[in-house]
């Protein structure tokens, strides 16, 4: 079975202080460091290929996510190749999935889907002689067309020759020749799933859960990459080391938001409450966490300390500039003024307390010069 959680993003929003002074330069704002975009061997990239459908066509589409397959054998009747797509979609195995030689920009017949699940999947094809790279699509989909048009994914793939899949079905298909999966490929860098949308295996999430002792797990993530998925949680926080402390810089006068990230385990919370305390005074009016407080339409800001509920199913979003996810009891925030570091601000938050009360308290510390 799965692991059955839910992820909550927390999103705050802190305004640095600006000096009485006008800076003497205007920064940029600070990007996070890039995450390394190979995954078990597996390089995780835009391919930025012409589109087979091109936008507002009315057709069929190979797809915008596409898996790269080397074979050393074109010689064979069949192989055999898993690919670890590690795709966040529901339902994987309803949808289509189809192989194109690379050489020819055809699509071969003969392939055939045994396994398809999120993580990863098995295909099984026919090499065409002479071709040893071939293109793995497997979120084919169908367009309407026109400014407004409506897009399923394709379920049925081309049904293979029947006598070469009774012979491919007949044998052991570990036992085939093996090819490799070099590459995970989107179309563009828009429509890419890395990284926070690459999910983690079921085993590498109990390994990431496995210090949650009341069951749930909390972790930063810096603005730049914003949690999108509900049912699973992104590969690289798996590798994160140093994930006690958030780092980030901040401009002065700069609006920043930073995520705090609360994973759920197979328990519902069903009360959250976020609470800012420590902070110079002038900074609590600035302090805001979208999910449980801020100004609404109005112009009326709520409490310092609103209940959140968290039921099961989609997370609650916190936040506007800056996403700051997490339930802790005392997740200690410390502040380094830009008055210390001309128009550059530090900002440090501890990342994976847990809290068995679900109040999120942030004590900090300020230094000035």
């Amino acid at each position: 079975m799965p692991f059955d959680y839910r992820v909550l993003v927390l999103q705050s929003v802190l305004f640095a202080v600006a000096c009485a002074e006008p800076p003497a330069e205007i920064g940029e704002p600070y990007r996070a460091p890039a995450i390394p975009n190979t995954v078990d061997g597996v390089v995780f990239e835009a391919g930025n290929w012409e589109p087979h459908l091109p936008a507002g066509q009315e057709g069929e589409s190979w797809g915008n996510h596409r898996a790269v397959v080397l074979t050393d054998q074109t010689d064979v009747d069949a192989v055999f190749v898993t690919i670890p797509w590690r795709r966040h979609d529901p339902e994987p195995a309803a949808k289509s999935v189809v192989v194109v030689d690379t050489a020819s920009g055809e699509v071969v017949r003969n392939a055939l889907a045994v396994r398809v699940e999120n993580v990863s999947g098995d295909v099984v094809f026919q090499p065409n002689p002479n071709s040893s790279v071939y293109h793995v699509y497997y979120m084919p989909w169908a367009s309407t067309g026109g400014y407004y048009p409506r897009i399923h994914h394709l379920e049925a793939a081309r049904a293979p020759d029947a006598s070469w899949e009774r012979s491919v079905r007949s044998q052991p298909l570990t036992e085939l020749p093996k090819a490799r999966t070099t590459h995970i490929q989107s179309v563009d860098e828009f429509h890419s799933f890395f990284p926070m949308e690459v999910i983690a295996s079921d085993s590498e999430t109990a390994e990431f859960m496995s210090g949650a002792t009341d069951g749930w797990a909390l972790i930063s993530e810096h603005r730049d990459y914003p949690v999108r998925m509900r049912r699973f949680i992104p590969r690289h926080w798996v590798d994160r080391t140093g994930t006690d402390v958030f780092h980030s810089r901040v401009l002065r006068g700069e609006s920043f938001a930073f995520q705090v990230v609360l994973v759920a385990g197979d328990a519902p919370l069903n009360d959250l409450r976020v609470a800012f305390a420590g902070f110079p005074t002038e900074w609590h009016e600035t302090l805001t966490c979208f999910n449980c407080g801020g100004t609404n339409e109005k112009g009326e800001r709520s409490g310092s300390r609103k209940t959140c509920r968290f039921r099961p199913g989609p997370y609650n979003r916190f936040g506007s500039d800056s996403a700051f996810r997490r339930t802790s009891a005392r997740a200690r925030t410390k502040v380094k003024s830009p008055f210390r570091h001309g128009n550059v601000g530090e900002i440090r938050s501890a990342s994976r307390s847990r809290s068995r009360t679900g109040e999120f308290l942030t004590p900090a510390s300020m230094t000035r010069s």
